[in-house]
């Protein structure tokens, strides 16, 4: 944190987008209270509306399969098949669920959370909501 050489005249903002998931269930309360006691004028919190954090495998992949199958009806519907990007997208995609499904809870890289979820985490974490303007 000491590291970042804040000045007083600056003002801090936090952004996180798609990369809080990659961090454990447990170490996620833990980077918020680091966040918090940075004092931010303001964090951002970009995640994919989706719970992958579930105990039981079958709420897992009937979650897992609800948010994939909508992406990849996007996907269909943005690209051709042929597009590089969307090969990308679907290859990523792909080695996620691989990951979210297949792999014990130590191997996980990726878990994912709602958006209440992550409100709630902020909240305990000492931040107050702000409303978009």
């Amino acid at each position: 944190v000491g590291a970042l050489k804040i000045r007083p005249d600056e003002a801090l903002a936090i952004n996180c987008i798609h990369s809080l998931q990659r961090v454990t269930k447990n170490g996620r309360d833990s980077i918020l209270s680091t966040f918090y006691s940075m004092n931010p004028k303001i964090v951002t919190v970009v995640e994919d509306e989706v719970d992958l954090t579930h105990e039981d495998f079958g709420d897992c992949f009937s979650e897992c399969l609800r948010f994939f199958s909508l992406f990849f009806d996007s996907l269909e519907e943005s690209f051709s098949r042929t597009s590089n990007e969307r090969l990308m997208l679907e290859r990523t995609s792909a080695r996620s669920i691989v990951n979210i499904l297949a792999c014990e809870d130590s191997e996980v890289y990726e878990r994912r959370e709602k958006g209440a979820q992550w409100a709630w985490r902020l909240k305990e974490a000492g931040f107050i909501h702000a409303a978009f303007s």
